[in-house]
């Protein structure tokens, strides 16, 4: 019979957010108009589109099919329940299609059932840190050193990602109302 209770005294450190970054709405318009010279980045560039005018987390996103699409009779939407709720609070978004996701969605057809042909999560965060170099985006954020817990300053392109893609639809959003 063990009797050691070893974790009493471990205190689980409160979680540490930094200020969220992310792309202006002249940046995200910028990447969206840029013509790149690879198939891959033009792909990623769409995909980009498609998300920073939904603000899905990715994890959803990439589960999106042309079953997640419904329209009212005069508008098309996206509708999903979002994984990180579906067991506490499950709600359906309903998110306005728009012309510019409607062409995109339409250019390929609905590979295997998806919105959008797939890349790996890895290869769309180093994409999109791509086209923000590219695009002469050279702003500079402040990222905490979660090692050092000191700021550091970096090119938005070295550490932007996916999730700072629903950063930028959310920002969006607020902008408007």
């Amino acid at each position: 019979n063990i009797s050691t209770r070893a974790f009493l005294e471990y205190k689980i450190p409160m979680e540490i957010y930094e200020d969220p970054y992310f792309l202006t709405a002249e940046e995200r318009d910028l990447i969206m108009s840029h013509q790149f010279n690879s198939d891959t980045l033009n792909l990623a560039k769409d995909i980009f589109t498609i998300h920073a005018f939904m603000g899905a987390r990715v994890g959803d996103y990439y589960d999106l099919t042309k079953d997640n699409i419904t329209t009212d009779g005069e508008r098309t939407f996206i509708e999903f329940i979002a994984d990180k709720t579906i067991e506490n609070n499950p709600r359906t978004i309903r998110i306005p299609m728009r012309k510019e996701v409607r062409d995109i969605i339409d250019k390929y057809g609905y590979p295997q059932g998806y919105l959008f042909p797939h890349i790996t999560r890895q290869d769309y965060n180093e994409r999109l840190r791509q086209m923000i170099f590219e695009c002469g985006i050279t702003r500079k954020v402040s990222v905490l050193n979660k090692h050092t817990m000191k700021e550091e300053k970096k090119y938005l392109w070295e550490v932007f990602s996916s999730h700072n893609v629903r950063k930028t639809f959310i920002a969006a959003m607020k902008r408007k109302n």
